[in-house]
């Protein structure tokens, strides 16, 4: 490499740790953990859905062992690249999913208990939006009909409070808006 690109990669390096020091990672950690909090409400109801979905099915045992068998012809094929049979894969996505769903409901649980107790401002709306919304899968348009919350200003303050107390008892610390 000749002086000029020496100069220039060397240049190029002292901006950019100039520019990753300016970065507020406090920030990020918190902007990303109401952005997962956000997602995981909106897809809570999905995953309760497919844990109760994975438990109904029933597969008999020539089924299990046709799929094994297909499944051990494509591995032979793909030379062991993919060392899990499908049924079992499955099988763990779904412990896992059913394992955070569990967290999820005793986190959920003790937020709602413990916010009827707060008496705070908008704990009734706040705790409405969780169950009706996010738990049980109502439409937000339908839960401000229900409500007679016309504009819904007050609503999204409190989803995003909501939002805001949750990401804490989710993720902890890196929550916190610091």
């Amino acid at each position: 490499m000749d002086q000029y690109g020496a100069e220039f990669l060397e240049k190029l390096r002292e901006i950019i740790k100039e520019e990753i020091s300016k970065i507020d990672v406090r920030q990020l950690n918190y902007e990303r953990c109401l952005n997962n909090t956000i997602v995981i409400l909106e897809k809570y109801k999905t995953l309760r859905d497919f844990t109760e979905q994975v438990e109904n099915v029933k597969f008999s045992q020539e089924e299990i062992d046709q799929a094994k068998e297909k499944e051990l012809e494509k591995l032979m094929e793909e030379v062991f690249s993919n060392k899990e049979i499908y049924l079992e894969s499955l099988y763990k996505k779904h412990l896992q999913t059913k394992l955070f769903l569990n967290f999820l409901d005793s986190t959920f649980e003790k937020y709602i208990e413990e916010t009827e107790i707060s008496m705070k401002p908008k704990s009734e709306l706040k705790i409405a939006i969780l169950s009706e919304i996010y738990i049980e899968g109502k439409e937000i348009k339908q839960f401000l009909y229900d409500r007679d919350l016309k504009y819904g200003r007050t609503f999204y303050y409190a989803r995003n409070e909501l939002y805001e107390e949750l990401a804490i008892r989710i993720f902890g610390i890196y929550a916190l808006k610091l």
